[in-house]
């Protein structure tokens, strides 16, 4: 038997007792039947004696039952220690001061697999304590760590960067190795087959998926910032991405590289990007100067620059037919662009609260606008006659959070729909935004065909229906109150198996929430 402590320590026990020594317990229900027998076995050779006895003796013949040979005890003898963090060396400081994290162990290969807080792990051969080889994988604790059944992969997951990578020990190559966005996910897109998607985090990276596998085949870290919209080429070919750090960058799914980075004269916060039809144009919205930027895709060049917002570009979107481009504001307007003509905004509507998404149907002829009132507006960029409206107000539910001091019903205000995606013959669109909720719209009838719960998990704030009375005390909400580790005076104790958390970070609870959603193009 092997044991292993936090700090490194491995101790080697061996039982005084083989396995053909072992007996099964017996639990005490076996027990008590078997005493029950006895007693029932006695009772019967007592009816006997009386009915054969003339002389009215009693004559009990009372089965007794051997001694009861005593027990073997089941005791271990330490046999070995030693010290896992031995195999580091000498020099190396960080290594040292790292604590086990978990491990794993290969009955028929013998072979001890360890993970250490500081991203490394540890192969030994048992019993002999025989050191096979070491390797780092990344900076993030190494949260579990598993053998196949065969022995010769080992797989391990980081769950602060979101890393799962899979480790031949044999020939000491990568099977597998992928890692998501360790921050949240602000944008998504379907290529045009559909068989890849991408993605961009507050993390700053790009990331391409394959459809079919599930798998992610690269990743681009150019950006400095986080990722605020991400849009695939025309031909599938290529990604372009926009980011808080004052760029647009395009980049080849081919070469694997950043081949055009757009920027504006200023530096400004882009938060909103579009791509016309043959992907020759590509327009960002900003948020802090309120123009919309315009760039040739072939040169890098800017081409001309939209001011007619008079506050932050929260949407665009190109119609499919012609070169028309839609944008949405926190102005309460929503304009149609003809890039083109260089004579402004062509049409302007005026709305009831702050846009917060716009999108094209897919034939050109109807464009739809969130509000921050939880309305989808329906409008015909040719005529400029608003066709329809959607209350989505009941339909984005009621939920509080855990900091919260009102009912959910006095807080349904902030409850709003930031990403809108038709499908592809137009006849439905899909919504998502503050919430937990997805829904699914009939354009032309303007009812809700379906909605779809993202989660169920309380350890998210935006999940409960109703407050927690039990944390309303006479001064105020408990969990407004910031619980440390231990006092400032006093260090705090950890109990076995407890993870103990930074005294320096504020106590944070995610909030549930859809930040883009899209139908893929092949239906």
């Amino acid at each position: 038997m092997y044991t292993l402590s936090g700090n490194g320590q491995l101790i080697v026990w061996k039982s005084k007792l083989e396995l053909s020594e072992l007996e099964p317990w017996k639990g005490e229900e076996e027990s008590n039947e078997e005493a029950f027998d006895d007693e029932s076995e006695g009772n019967e050779e007592r009816e006997e004696s009386d009915d054969n006895n003339e002389e009215n003796v009693w004559q009990v013949k009372r089965k007794r039952s051997k001694p009861a040979e005593k027990a073997k005890q089941l005791n271990f003898q330490k046999v070995a220690k030693h010290w896992l963090k031995d195999a580091f060396g000498a020099g190396s400081g960080d290594n040292t001061n790292s604590r086990l994290t978990n491990c794993d162990f290969h009955k028929k290969s013998r072979i001890l697999v360890t993970g250490f807080s500081n991203g490394s792990f540890l192969l030994h051969e048992m019993p002999e304590f025989n050191f096979i080889h070491s390797l780092n994988i990344s900076d993030q604790e190494i949260m579990s760590v598993a053998f196949n059944p065969l022995g010769d992969w080992i797989a391990f997951g980081c769950g602060g960067i979101g890393q799962l990578l899979v480790w031949e020990w044999q020939s000491q190559t990568y099977v597998l190795k992928q890692q998501g966005h360790y921050h949240n996910i602000n944008a998504i897109d379907y290529s045009n087959d559909g068989q890849n998607i991408v993605s961009g985090g507050d993390d700053g990276k790009v990331k391409v998926w394959n459809t079919s596998t599930g798998f992610c085949f690269v990743t681009f870290n150019e950006h400095t910032s986080a990722v605020t919209a991400a849009r695939f080429h025309a031909k599938g070919n290529a990604v372009v991405s926009a980011s808080l750090d004052g760029t647009v960058r395009a980049f080849d799914l081919t070469r694997y590289r950043n081949f055009r980075t757009f920027t504006s004269p200023r530096p400004v916060q882009f938060t909103s990007l579009a791509l016309d039809p043959s992907s020759e144009v590509v327009a960002a919205g900003a948020q802090d100067q309120f123009d919309i930027f315009l760039w040739s895709m072939k040169t890098g060049h800017l081409l001309d620059v939209l001011s007619a917002h008079q506050g932050p570009v929260s949407g665009l979107d190109f119609s499919l037919v012609g070169s028309v481009l839609v944008s949405s504001s926190w102005d309460k307007t929503t304009r149609v662009w003809n890039i083109y003509d260089n004579k402004g905004a062509r049409e302007s509507f005026l709305l009831p609260s702050d846009a917060m998404a716009v999108t094209f149907r897919p034939d050109g002829t109807q464009f739809a606008v969130s509000t921050l009132s939880t309305q989808i507006l329906f409008f015909d960029p040719n005529s400029g006659a608003q066709q329809g409206s959607i209350e989505g107000k009941m339909d984005v539910g009621y939920t509080v959070r855990e900091t919260d001091k009102v009912s959910a019903k006095k807080l349904a205000f902030g409850r709003c729909f930031m990403s809108l995606c038709y499908s592809a013959d137009g006849s439905c669109i899909l919504a998502g935004g503050i919430s937990r909720f997805i829904c699914l719209y009939h354009v032309q009838q303007q009812i809700l065909i379906r909605r779809f719960e993202v989660s169920i998990n309380l350890s998210y704030d935006g999940t409960r229906d109703f407050l927690n009375w039990r944390k309303m005390t006479q001064w105020g909400n408990v969990a407004l109150v910031d619980k440390g580790d231990g006092d400032e005076d006093v260090a705090a104790v950890s109990l076995p198996g407890v993870k103990k958390g930074d005294l320096s970070s504020r106590h944070f609870k995610p909030e549930l929430r859809v930040t883009s959603v899209r139908f893929s193009p092949t239906g």
